[in-house]
């Protein structure tokens, strides 16, 4: 059964531009990881609320994709661009 992530944070205005181009340059790596079905990104420009709504074979897929960006560094630098460390929710994706 998959799972519906909902991860939301706010961007740093002054970093906007450079957070689409980051986000640009590394969805793809998230696309092609192992377990990832599909992944949308949503910003608010007012307000710089962004919201990442991604679909995952399972919580445990997320979880290892999760360890390897910590590993790797991309959270880092995804974190350089927000004013707010994300809130994740995980969702079972109902079949009705």
């Amino acid at each position: 059964m998959s799972i519906v992530v909902n991860l939301q944070s706010k961007a740093k205005p002054e970093t906007t531009t450079k957070l689409i181009s980051f986000i640009e340059e590394k969805l793809p790596a998230v696309r092609g990881f192992s377990g990832c079905m599909q992944v949308s990104i949503c910003l608010n420009r007012d307000s710089g609320d962004l919201l990442f709504y991604e679909k995952w074979s399972s919580k445990e897929a997320h979880e290892k994709y999760l360890l390897n960006i910590q590993n790797n560094g991309v959270m880092a630098q995804l974190m350089s661009y927000l004013s707010d460390p994300p809130t994740v929710n995980y969702y079972e994706s109902l079949d009705i």
